[in-house]
Parts: structure tokens; C-alpha cells; sequence
């Protein structure tokens, strides 16, 4: 297998996840998508460096962008909110 060119490949608790080992070729075929070609593309990926590991939900899936730019602009008006005027 290639190099991941995610620097979050060893960590990432997606891809650790018990059901997924279960399906070896379903993991794979995620992991060379998301994390040894495109990693921009892995919602996950963009949450993690905007808002930080611990702004990353753990039921995630890399493929919801939509649900990723949601949390990225819902911590963008909270920030707004919390800047004095």
C-alpha cells in the first residue's frame, strides 16, 4: 500500500472502527479515496483542520462534506457571535 497522504491516517477513528474492519474491501477502497489520493475531499479531513480533533463528531462519515461545511459554518457564527462588537 501506498503513503497516505493524510497526516491523520494513523489516528483516525473511522477507519479503526470494528464494523468497517469487518469489511476489508469496503475499507480500502474508502481509505485510497480519502486518505492516499484526495484527502481535501474527506469531510472528516475538514473539520479536523478548522475546528481540531476534538471538533470532529465520531459518527462522521468522510464522504458527508455537507454535513462537514454545516459544522464548519455553524462554528463560524458562533465565533462571530462571541467577538465583541
Amino acid at each position: 500500500m501506498a503513503k497516505p497522504v493524510c497526516e491523520f491516517f494513523e489516528g483516525c477513528p473511522y477507519f479503526k472502527n470494528s464494523l468497517l474492519q469487518e469489511f476489508p474491501i469496503m475499507l480500502e477502497a474508502r481509505q485510497e479515496v480519502y486518505c492516499f489520493k484526495d484527502k481535501k475531499s474527506c469531510a472528516r479531513y475538514q473539520v479536523r483542520t478548522q475546528l481540531g480533533p476534538g471538533g470532529v463528531p465520531d459518527d462522521l462519515l468522510p464522504s458527508a462534506t455537507d454535513r462537514a461545511q454545516r459544522l464548519l459554518a455553524k462554528k463560524g457564527q458562533n465565533t462571530e457571535e462571541d467577538e465583541p462588537s
